[in-house]
């Protein structure tokens, strides 16, 4: 009798485990059926985001497209002939130049900003007492580009169509100049402007030219320009906008770009006669 009661405890013990071990098992897979559906629920949530993220892809491809064939040499020169500026087709092939179309940038214009511009003082630097009076006027005729850049076009750059200037370059700017809204002036900088008079004494000293700063000159700039030779400070403006065998354009599109500061230094140069940087913020 005793060993009967002994062998039904176990085997009660015996089921009781079992019975654990079922519920465990079921709360386990309860478990997993669950982490199915969020993983099935998260898979399709992803699906849904990468078809987004294509979608948006496409169309930044086909924006990216309309804005290549805006640059491209047919629409240019269609664009000049609107204007009135006639262009011999086999003179012109820009292919090398890395080009831009201004509507690129119209994002961050308004039509309110561009009319409050063009009744601003493109002056901003006359009265400044650390500044000489060509460096006074070298800010005039970049602010006057910025602000009227079809007028500036028109009566500084148009002129340069009757020179052996390349005409790719001229051409290119004058598409660029009449199609880009008008900008904001740059008012001077003491920082920037320290920071542009240290590099170009240092450079000019040296007979060095680019941007490495020497004898330990800090450098304070978001872009910089810079030019060599003995010009009025008109033509060191325009220089810059033609830009002509610096095939990155990169001081056109500094000197017409999203800038608020500027610092402008012109120093001597033992082998350019004088030297000009821009430094800009």
């Amino acid at each position: 009798m005793k060993i009967l009661s002994v062998f039904m405890l176990l085997f009660m013990l015996s089921s009781c485990v079992s019975i654990f071990k079922y519920k465990a098992s079921q709360a386990d897979y309860n478990q997993s059926v669950q982490l199915g559906y969020q993983y099935n629920k998260d898979m399709a949530r992803l699906k849904q985001l990468n078809a987004k993220t294509r979608n948006e892809i496409n169309l930044l491809t086909i924006d990216a497209d309309s804005m290549n064939s805006s640059v491209s040499t047919k629409y240019i020169l269609r664009r000049l002939e609107k204007h009135g500026i006639k262009v011999k087709a086999e003179d012109f092939n820009p292919e090398y130049l890395p080009l831009r179309h201004p509507s690129s940038r119209d994002w961050d214009i308004t039509e309110e900003e561009t009319t409050k511009y063009i009744k601003l003082n493109p002056d901003t630097a006359r009265n400044i007492k650390w500044l000489t009076t060509k460096e006074k006027d070298i800010n005039y005729w970049l602010n006057y580009a910025r602000m009227y850049p079809r007028d500036f076009c028109d009566k500084y750059i148009l002129p340069l169509m009757e020179t052996d200037t390349d005409p790719n370059y001229l051409l290119t700017l004058i598409d660029y100049m009449y199609e880009m809204k008008p900008m904001n002036p740059l008012v001077p900088d003491k920082s920037l402007y320290e920071s542009a008079k240290c590099h170009a004494e240092t450079s000019g000293k040296a007979g060095y030219n680019g941007h490495k700063r020497l004898l330990g000159c800090k450098e304070k700039f978001r872009g910089e320009c810079c030019d060599y030779g003995n010009f009025s400070a008109r033509d060191h403006v325009i220089r810059l906008l033609v830009d002509e065998q610096v095939s990155s354009l990169g001081h056109r599109y500094t000197s017409l770009g999203f800038y608020d500061q500027v610092g402008i230094s012109v120093a001597s140069h033992i082998k350019y006669s004088e030297t000009v940087v821009f430094d800009f913020w």
